[in-house]
């Protein structure tokens, strides 16, 4: 059959043609993790009242933190309760690499975490977190229960472009930012290199977390 004669069997067909399931291929991904911590109150009425209690003395000054305090990195070494909170810290960065990665060993890590009490109108500025692999927070005391009194986290599109493209006239559609309203007993993880921000807080109650930064280390033994 010559090409003339196929073209001619073809235009007296009706060609249909439908889609099949697409290959979804997440590029450049940057995952937050988010656990909620089980049977968190009694550790957290421990954990305010030591954090109260220190914040009755200046913080450390030069942070992000602004209108608000903030204690020294060594919050791990103050009591029995801030050293479990730290354990939990390092066993979801473990999970985290064992999960995300699938790589079980990794050469240790070194943690430090260090607690903030935010009083009204305080906030965070926009920062990220030098020299280490994953930070995160871990939220004590967020406010008044059931009321939305800002403070929220708000991470930024790190895709420099995308940002050029907001909106498109969908809501939601190429965001450029994420926010996460913190609920008390909630542990959030994120890269340490994700720039972010907390929002003015609306609150006469203080607000208490703890933030933290994890760096992992080559793969000689197991995260422990």
């Amino acid at each position: 059959m010559t090409l003339d004669s196929k073209t001619n069997e073809l235009q007296g067909q009706r060609i249909t043609a439908d889609l099949g399931l697409a290959n979804k291929i997440e590029l450049f991904s940057t995952p937050i993790h988010v656990f909620k911590i089980e049977k968190f109150l009694p550790l957290n009425i421990a954990l305010k009242s030591q954090i109260m209690d220190r914040a009755a003395v200046p913080g450390i000054n030069g942070t992000s933190n602004i209108g608000g305090w903030h204690s020294d990195v060594d919050l791990e070494s103050w009591s029995p309760e801030t050293k479990l909170l730290c354990e939990l810290m390092m066993k979801s960065a473990q999970n985290i690499v064992k999960q995300d990665h699938n790589y079980p060993r990794v050469g240790g890590a070194n943690l430090q975490a260090w607690a903030n009490v935010t009083f009204r109108n305080g906030f965070n500025m926009p920062h990220l977190h030098h020299m280490s692999s994953m930070s995160g927070v871990y939220y004590v005391c967020t406010g008044k229960s059931g009321q939305e009194v800002g403070g929220e986290l708000v991470f930024f599109d790190p895709r420099g472009l995308g940002q050029a493209h907001e909106n498109l006239g969908f809501p939601g559609v190429n965001s450029i930012d994420h926010k996460i309203l913190p609920k008390d007993g909630t542990l959030i993880i994120f890269p340490s290199w994700l720039k972010h921000w907390v929002t003015p807080y609306d609150c006469d109650e203080p607000r208490v977390s703890i933030a933290f930064n994890i760096r992992l280390n080559s793969n000689e033994q197991l995260l422990e």
